[in-house]
């Protein structure tokens, strides 16, 4: 079976990186708890300045959907939310899986 990565990409407004980061790290457990895993988390340092990557590796496309709606409605994820509608221009999240040469 190929494993299965959310990759999102995150346009941070301007001077608003630390809040962003501050707001993700509280994130991070509640997300593995729901059986994902960080790969990682980055930022640019050339090219569009605030822009994050966050790669999670996920179980299968039914834990995504199940734990994405659960994750929306906790107080933890109303409560990021929040947080993002303030300092985010953009994001784009993709699924992706894995080729057996990767």
């Amino acid at each position: 079976m190929s494993k299965l990565f959310l990759h999102a990409t995150i346009k941070v407004k301007h001077g608003q990186l630390e809040r962003f980061v501050a707001a993700k790290a509280e994130q991070v457990p509640v997300l593995t708890g729901y059986g994902w895993r960080l790969v990682g988390g980055w930022t640019t340092v050339f090219g569009r300045l605030y822009t994050v990557i966050n790669i999670w590796e996920i179980p299968d496309t039914e834990t995504f959907m199940r734990t994405s709606a659960q994750w929306r409605e906790s107080p933890e994820g109303r409560a990021f939310r929040a947080v993002t509608a303030e300092v985010v221009e953009e994001e784009v999240v993709t699924l992706l899986k894995s080729l057996p040469y990767g």
